[in-house]
């Protein structure tokens, strides 16, 4: 796979940086499972709809500076915006592998919005100081750590449940024992869990891969607690959505009670009739 390292872009003009983008301990590249942002996204609004990417690959959720045991910095220069000449000439990358799947919102205002919240917090650092070096350098690190791969070597396939341990001892092993973290979600009908993301942590000096250590809301947020024990699910695509989820429910309700009713009332007409005729032997004799 080859990633345009453009040189238009390299720098921004505009005020300094804030305070609190110059201080982040390391960088967290979220790799997303996109049937469970869109489950999750479809749990959540009133009006839902999601756009699944065709290929069956994690794509990216995010890529942004983090500092520990502080809230994830955001917004750090609202003056520094992407350089649209960049992201026209990435576009075919990004949207492969880094899509919006929400349907209301267009993938060049989804990547212009995550520059905007997490690309000017990483501004200050010389790796990723420029639109081409931020969104390439997110590129080259998920296909670096391509987790679709890393997940279907170690027997991990959607459409299954396993348990934390399992995929947290598959994508350790193939990052050579640096930690990575994991994200759930709860799915509302079925109240059972769904992975939704792998992260990898990175250096903020030289952007090689290290330990993610004191995320928010844990290593594992939302996953469950018996890490060797209870299951988590890894949705497939064809995995019903929730509002498929719940039309299929209702359906299949509907058939079941009335299916109940007609063979209710069946056997209600026959036992009416053996009764009729009983009470007719009755009246002759």
């Amino acid at each position: 796979m080859i990633f345009l390292f453009l040189i238009c872009g390299l720098s921004l003009s505009g005020p300094g940086v804030s305070a609190k983008a110059h201080y982040s301990d390391h960088i967290i590249l979220s790799h997303r499972w996109p049937v469970s942002e869109c489950t999750e996204w479809m749990q959540s609004n009133v009006t839902p709809a999601c756009n699944i990417p065709p290929v069956n690959d994690w794509i990216v959720g995010g890529f942004w500076p983090y500092r520990l045991n502080a809230e994830q910095p955001t917004y750090c220069n609202k003056s520094i915006h992407a350089d649209e000449k960049v992201l026209i000439a990435l576009t075919p990358e990004l949207l492969r592998h880094w899509p919006s799947i929400r349907k209301k919102t267009a993938n060049t205002t989804h990547w212009r919005e995550e520059y905007l919240a997490h690309g000017s917090c990483a501004y200050t650092l010389p790796l990723f100081n420029s639109t081409a070096k931020y969104f390439n350098g997110t590129l080259h690190r998920l296909a670096e750590h391509n987790i679709t791969d890393i997940l279907a070597k170690a027997n991990i396939i959607p459409g299954y449940y396993y348990s934390v341990n399992r995929i947290l001892h598959a994508v350790q092993s193939a990052l050579k024992d640096i930690q990575p973290g994991m994200r759930c979600i709860t799915h509302k009908a079925t109240k059972g869990l769904m992975l939704r993301d792998i992260y990898t942590c990175y250096d903020t000096e030289d952007g090689s891969l290290i330990n993610c250590e004191e995320l928010k809301g844990g290593l594992f947020a939302g996953c469950s607690q018996s890490i060797d024990k209870e299951l988590i699910y890894y949705p497939s695509m064809e995995y019903p959505l929730p509002h498929k989820f719940s039309r299929a429910l209702i359906a299949f309700l509907i058939i079941l009670f009335g299916t109940l009713n007609f063979i209710g009332a069946f056997f209600g007409y026959k036992k009416y009739l053996e009764f009729r005729e009983r009470r007719g032997y009755n009246s002759v004799s």
